[in-house]
């Protein structure tokens, strides 16, 4: 803390991910020592930064269809997160297909809901 202006200053690069909160006690002093104050409590929470990697559950997903699988009917489920913040828009996941191989019969065969990751057939 800075003595003169009261500032909160840290000495090297808060983590939330290492550390979300500190707990402080601060006392208001004369500069004799005399405790005018305190102790205080200060809760000091760490902002989350968007910097987390998202992780899938597993590294290769699989399934196996039959001719009678329903288009749009959910066959497989994906799973992936990070370590930013719970509930927050940086721990908000999408999925999305980037790309099908091979592209027969119809590149856009599989549907992904975004937010579920509930890969389906794509109705016809």
């Amino acid at each position: 803390m800075d003595p003169d202006s009261g500032f909160l200053l840290v000495t090297r690069a808060l983590d939330r991910e290492e550390q979300a909160e500190y707990q402080l006690q601060v006392t208001l002093e004369m500069q004799d020592g005399h405790v005018l104050w305190g102790p205080q409590p200060v809760l000091v929470h760490v902002k989350d930064e968007n910097d987390q990697v998202p992780h899938f559950s597993q590294a290769i997903y699989r399934a196996r269809l039959s001719r009678g699988t329903r288009p749009g009917i959910p066959f497989l489920f994906l799973e992936a997160s990070d370590r930013d913040e719970p509930g927050t828009a940086n721990s908000d996941l999408r999925f999305h297909i980037l790309s099908q191989a091979p592209a027969q019969p119809s590149p856009d065969m599989f549907q992904l809901e975004p937010r579920l990751g509930a890969l389906a057939l794509s109705p016809k």
